[in-house]
């Protein structure tokens, strides 16, 4: 998971290159859940959260679910959730939301 933390961390390069940007940050925020009765069915979450001061708004995100149990099948769910989380960001940073962030009028 580190290539989605350095995707990330560019998204807040990028993002503070605007300055008249809203005060704040994007983070990751990663969730692996265990089905209870079947140990090899497990859900992967990604969230992307641009956080401020006042507030905590959801950006954008990828989930997966499936059977999970080698190295080399987690390996390749990462890789999948990492390629989604890219696809997703470029779509995000053309959103009004984004937009919104990076020329705020209320800072």
């Amino acid at each position: 998971m580190k290539t989605m933390t350095n995707i990330i961390e560019g998204l807040n390069q990028y993002y503070e290159s605007f300055s008249n940007r809203r005060k704040g940050y994007f983070v990751l925020h990663k969730i692996i859940d265990t089905n209870p009765v079947v140990k090899s069915q497990k859900t992967y979450r990604i969230q992307i959260w641009f956080v401020s001061k006042k507030e905590r708004i959801p950006a954008f995100g990828a989930e997966y679910s499936g059977r999970i149990v080698t190295d080399a099948e987690e390996n390749k769910v990462i890789s999948e959730l990492t390629t989604a989380i890219t696809k997703s960001l470029l779509e995000y940073i053309n959103t009004e939301k984004f937009k919104e962030l990076c020329y705020d009028s209320n800072e």
